[in-house]
């Protein structure tokens, strides 16, 4: 039987920030060397250790899995520190093959079902694109599974060319590859991270993915971060508004846009519930510059989005939604329909709606407090994983 130890050493959780961050660019591995430690007794009884050795000067991680001898990856390893015992294999001849990240300290992943690319600070439990669920073994890159054949058959070699009486050390040198000259081509098994376009840090459990696209589930517990990202623009937006960069007209216009991309996207994951294609058009059809919106959504999936809001609150909000309108397609004009679809009796037809800031302002409270309604009404649906 092998005895399998880990010495990993330059492990870091610090995280780093997106300076001059391009879309789609290679992140390189972090580096670091794999040594098998092989041992033959007199009798020819083999047994070998496995230590990990890394000298990155940038973030660090690393994840383990078990593979069978033959490099086909069949179970999740957990670490659980230096000197603890691991889970049994699911079978003997498993050997625990170490992964480490790129050089921002993240992983790429690949979903078998919808075959997405991502990255995270930590192993995938999840799909951020399909929420396929599965073990961290399962989302493996084609790169990773080259790199666990490679790190067997090294395995493999380094047993077989040990004579009885004989110890040697077989390294796998990720450090040379990452140091190579540029124009040398890599090898297959070398396993770079791409960096995506939208890395975001999970509002439940802190672990950062970074995904293509803008919104996605969390790829540790599975909480979408529409919300937090709403969030996020909103503080800009009323940060530009208080510094004067940009017009109560144009925060409302705009603040409407983003709680209606936010709020689409939960309805286009909600979509692929059971339903019959009528009801599946009718909500992908909604739009979010309209009150009874909510109403689409409340009887479609029983998600309050006006939960606890007074008459006085959706008054406004039904107020707002219109003069959005009137900003965005009539120049800031009032018109009939206007007047009569708003209830404003302090505004004349053909008069140039002035916006406040504070109105601005109240709108941008009222539009995050009927997404956290829908964020809560939309995690009873799609819940989070524990454990």
């Amino acid at each position: 039987m092998s005895d399998i130890r880990a010495g990993i050493d330059n492990q870091s959780t610090d995280n780093q920030q997106d300076a001059g961050h391009q879309d789609f660019s290679e992140i390189a591995h972090s580096g670091g060397k794999v040594t098998f430690n092989i041992v033959s007794d007199a009798n020819g009884s083999k047994r070998y250790q496995i230590s990990y050795s890394g000298a990155s000067a940038g973030p660090m991680r690393m994840f383990a899995i078990w593979a069978l001898p033959q490099g086909i990856p069949v179970a999740s390893l957990q670490l659980r520190g230096i000197g603890s015992p691991w889970d049994a294999p699911p079978d003997p001849t498993c050997i625990a093959v170490f992964i480490s990240s790129d050089t921002e300290g993240f992983f790429g992943h690949e979903c078998p079902d919808c075959h997405g690319y991502w990255r995270s600070s930590t192993h995938a439990r999840l799909c951020p694109y399909c929420r396929g669920h599965g073990e961290s073994f399962q989302f493996l890159t084609a790169a990773h599974r080259s790199y666990v054949r490679h790190y067997v058959q090294t395995l493999a070699m380094g047993l077989a060319s040990i004579s009885p009486g004989q110890s040697a050390a077989v390294v796998i040198d990720m450090d040379a590859i990452v140091d190579g000259a540029p124009d040398v081509a890599k090898p297959e098994f070398y396993y770079p991270g791409t960096s995506q376009q939208t890395k975001f840090k999970c509002s439940k459990c802190e672990t950062e993915t970074d995904i293509r696209g803008r919104y996605g589930f969390c790829t540790r517990c599975g909480w979408r971060n529409n919300l937090a990202d709403l969030s996020a623009e909103m503080d800009r937006l009323r940060a530009d508004l208080n510094a004067g960069r940009i017009t109560p007209e144009d925060t409302v216009k705009k603040a409407v846009s983003l709680f209606d991309a936010c709020c689409r996207d939960w309805v286009s994951q909600l979509a692929v519930l059971p339903m019959r294609p009528h009801r599946r058009k009718m909500v992908l059809d909604v739009l979010f510059h309209r009150l009874n919106a909510s109403g689409i959504i409340e009887r479609a999936f029983d998600i309050e989005m006006l939960k606890g809001m007074s008459s006085e609150d959706l008054e406004y909000v039904q107020l707002m939604f219109q003069r959005r309108h009137v900003f965005e397609h009539e120049g800031g004009v009032a018109t009939r329909r206007y007047i009569e679809e708003s209830g404003d009796k302090l505004t004349s037809e053909s008069t140039l709606i002035r916006e406040t800031r504070e109105n601005a302002h109240r709108m941008v409270s009222c539009l995050i407090r009927m997404a956290t309604n829908f964020e809560a009404g939309f995690h009873d649906i799609f819940p989070v994983l524990t454990g």
